[in-house]
């Protein structure tokens, strides 16, 4: 597992928009792929300011042949006054060995971390649900989880590469609140990240029907712990809700197209304007599919995503 220039680059954006402090546990341990000089240079980009530390050099002389820092370095000088490495296996040393399978975390570890982050960790984890219950059991009420995840071209990477809806869906039925979600392409072997914005229906039909190129595909999350959030709530897609929603309304003679939109949408407001004039509605979806293929072509002129960026780091 290991932080790459991008994620640290992304890390220190979230340390500006809330700053890190208290406790932090890393499934695995993480090689941080920076120097300090770099590091420096990067808070200074996002008006961080680093803590003072002492900087120590990776354990693995490969490594620290490079300058890479120490877990402990690049985390205390985020701001975290305790580090918790937990591993299934003892070959990295971390801190405590746990079975993220399992769902008896150790009481020592429940409610104790103000972040639980993955920095590659969970698609090497079996038993998904169990993983993420166990992320949120870690969490102190208002604490973040933060994943750094592969979406594509990782193939035997691990036992999963995950599509976005998987964690929205899982964050949103589990009444979390979603503080930052990204898209992540960058090419093998380049540390120069392309970041985009995500949200549910953002992506182009090109994207998800074998429009990707040969780059690589990451997903960045925050989510923050509210006190109504579970970690057990299974989620069903949020695509096939919609769906269902529409056919419900359909059936009790309501106009499901509506319901099918976000809340607050253009697409929305126009619909509801025009409810009750089935002619002027007609209009309306006329109209929002004229749009839609209108953004779809554009998007898939674009590589991957269909998305422009929004950030490069």
């Amino acid at each position: 597992m290991g932080l790459a220039r991008g994620a640290i680059h992304l890390l220190l954006k979230e340390a500006a928009r809330r700053p890190f402090a208290g406790s932090v546990a890393t499934l695995g341990r993480q090689d941080i792929l920076c120097t300090y000089e770099q590091l420096l240079r990067a808070s200074r980009r996002f008006g961080v300011g680093l803590h003072p530390t002492e900087v120590t050099l990776q354990r693995k002389a490969e490594l620290a042949r490079q300058g890479f820092l120490s877990d402990d370095t690049f985390f205390r000088a985020l701001g975290f006054s305790e580090i918790r490495r937990i591993d299934y296996s003892d070959y990295e040393q971390p801190d405590d060995l746990v079975d993220l399978n399992r769902d008896d975390l150790p009481g020592h570890l429940c409610e104790r971390f103000d972040v639980a982050l993955d920095g590659g960790t969970l698609e090497h984890v079996f038993h998904l649900p169990n993983a993420l219950c166990n992320m949120f059991r870690m969490l102190k009420p208002g604490g973040r989880v933060i994943h750094v995840s592969p979406s594509s071209n990782r193939m035997d990477h691990g036992f999963y590469m995950f599509s976005p809806t998987l964690f929205w869906d899982y964050y949103s039925v589990n009444a979390f609140e979603i503080n930052t979600f990204y898209l992540v392409r960058h090419l093998p072997y380049c540390d120069r990240w392309l970041v985009y914005d995500y949200a549910p229906g953002c992506l182009s039909i090109r994207a998800m029907w074998g429009g990707l190129d040969d780059a690589m595909y990451e997903i960045f999350v925050v989510a923050t712990r509210t006190a109504s959030s579970t970690g057990d709530r299974l989620p069903q897609q949020g695509w096939y809700l919609a769906k269902w929603r529409e056919a419900d309304a359909q059936r009790d003679g309501i106009a499901g197209d509506v319901l099918g939109e976000p809340e607050g949408s253009k697409a929305r407001r126009l619909l509801e304007w025009t409810r009750g004039h089935p002619r002027l509605q007609r209009l309306a979806w006329r109209a929002i599919d004229g749009w839609r293929a209108f953004v779809n072509r554009r998007r898939a002129k674009r590589k991957g995503l269909g998305l422009r960026p929004t950030a490069r780091y």
